[in-house]
């Protein structure tokens, strides 16, 4: 075998082992990305239940003579925290509800509409859907 052989053979081989290692991890990059990916879509949606549930709970003190106060006060925290993380339709047809409830008319006032558009931007920070929201569809609500 010459020099030049024995060179070239092992560069091959040196390259075979570099492409051998950078595809095993990219591979390996993949399953972690997807095992994260999954980690934190499980999150959200615990997150969401959570939400989801204390409305739903909590929708009765909306009614009735003798409302639980304290009631209420967790049925309007969860609304508030579904603004942020709430998938988009709840968002809105939890808006539609309120301003049917309270009778509210449909414009906002200027300062809700400032507050709106700070909820959008945070959703878009945190990476949460918000492009079929705007900023009528989170309001100030006492219902």
């Amino acid at each position: 075998m010459t020099l030049g052989a024995a060179i070239v053979g092992g560069a091959v081989s040196l390259g075979s082992v570099w492409l051998t290692k950078r595809y095993e991890l990219r591979a390996q990059l993949t399953v972690k990305r997807a095992e994260a990916e999954t980690a934190l879509s499980a999150a959200m949606r615990a997150e969401k239940e959570k939400r989801y549930l204390a409305i739903v709970q909590n929708l009765a003190s909306l009614y009735g003579e003798n409302a639980d106060r304290q009631a209420r006060t967790a049925f309007l925290t969860s609304v508030r925290e579904l603004w942020l993380l709430g998938d988009q339709e709840p968002v809105r047809n939890m808006s539609r509800f309120l301003k049917d409830l309270a009778g509210t008319p449909p414009a906002a006032t200027a300062r809700e509409r400032l507050f709106g558009d700070v909820m959008l931007d945070m959703r878009r920070g945190l990476g949460i859907p918000s492009d079929q929201l705007d900023n009528e569809d989170i309001r100030f609500h006492s219902a």
